[in-house]
């Protein structure tokens, strides 16, 4: 069976009303939450090093790690640029990056579960409590998520699709995912 074959068996949802639960579940409550607490405020997990290389980066252009970082951080540092200057923006960022994730979550789940499966793993991403956490602070595990998924789902869309675009787009989509968290060269 060839991929493309394969790719007019299994397709991946384009939408779903569904995904506004899931955005609202995973992005908007955890992000509301956060900023009504104080909470995107305050550096936390290891976010406290992290926001501190942001913050250097973004006022002297130089990237300074800590000894207690472990992950490279440098493409989500680098990506926010100026605007790591305060940690709340830092926050925001990923929060903000949390919403590709969790599509990126549904399209590739969506490929071999359907529809409904597709929501469903989408959903259990989302509503676990430790997306919530990582998902408002500086952490590099939700951008290194997204990078990785949306590698995975560009990556299926130009072996479905036999484009060197989607290929280049999945392999530099999953560059910077390795540029924030070493883990994502999976991807």
């Amino acid at each position: 069976m060839t991929v493309a074959t394969l790719s007019r068996e299994r397709r991946a949802p384009a939408w779903s009303n569904w995904l506004i639960l899931v955005a609202a579940l995973g992005f908007l409550v955890p992000l509301v939450v956060a900023a009504v607490t104080g909470n995107l405020a305050i550096p936390h997990n290891d976010s406290w090093a992290y926001s501190r290389i942001a913050a250097t980066f973004a006022h002297t252009g130089t990237i300074r790690l800590l000894n207690a970082n472990r992950a490279s951080l440098i493409g989500q540092v680098v990506a926010l640029g100026r605007l790591g200057t305060s940690i709340v923006t830092q926050q925001v960022a990923v929060a903000v990056m949390s919403l590709p994730c969790l599509y990126a979550v549904y399209w590739v789940a969506g490929i071999t579960l359907g529809e409904a499966g597709a929501v469903f793993a989408a959903l259990t991403v989302a509503l676990w409590p430790g997306y919530a956490s990582l998902a408002t602070s500086f952490m590099s595990d939700v951008p290194a998520l997204a990078g990785t998924v949306g590698a995975l789902a560009l990556g299926w869309k130009a072996l479905s699709s036999d484009s060197r675009r989607w290929l280049v787009a999945s392999m530099v989509v999953a560059f910077w995912a390795a540029t924030v968290r070493e883990q994502a060269l999976a991807a």
